[in-house]
């Protein structure tokens, strides 16, 4: 009885904000390897020789991915609905529209800033690369500066990863 009631809770929570998001992904994340250009929403990333992507999930309106190479762990989490802290961090990386801060802290992430269709009069906080292999360090740079805030569509690419709203 708890666990129905739980569930309709659960249901009417979704139909409030708006629907309850899924990730589409084809083929299964385990298949995913590299090299291929992934694309996101609003973003893209270059997963490399010998990485591949071992899980994903969304919800709402953030979907992530778990990338693991010989060498490296780490999460990309692609949302619009984050809320835009008042201290970015510290300013690592900059390419054209997109900017990037390492965001010290309890988790320490990168957080990636551009703008989108919907956001093109001023950047916007768009996605997080959080994970073990990630330091604030220089040699971070070679995860970071593959990915990328632009436009997927004008894109060739090699597996996507979209949210749907329902």
């Amino acid at each position: 009885m708890i666990r129905k009631a739980l569930v309709s809770v659960g249901c009417l929570v979704a139909l409030c904000v708006g629907g309850v998001g899924y990730a589409l992904a084809d083929p299964q994340p385990g298949e995913v390897t590299g090299p291929k250009l992934l694309c996101f929403n609003y973003s893209t990333f270059s997963l490399l020789p010998g990485e591949r992507v071992t899980g994903e999930g969304s919800n709402f309106d953030v979907i992530s991915i778990h990338v693991e190479g010989s060498r490296s762990a780490f999460d990309i989490s692609e949302t619009t609905i984050r809320r835009q802290p008042k201290y970015p961090g510290h300013l690592v990386f900059r390419r054209g529209d997109m900017s990037v801060y390492w965001a010290d802290g309890a988790q320490p992430h990168y957080d990636f800033y551009g703008r989108t269709s919907f956001y093109r009069d001023r950047d916007h906080l768009l996605l997080e690369l959080s994970g073990p292999s990630l330091k604030g360090k220089a040699n971070d740079a070679a995860i970071y500066r593959r990915i990328d805030i632009r436009d997927p569509k004008a894109e060739d690419c090699q597996h996507t990863f979209k949210l749907m709203l329902h």
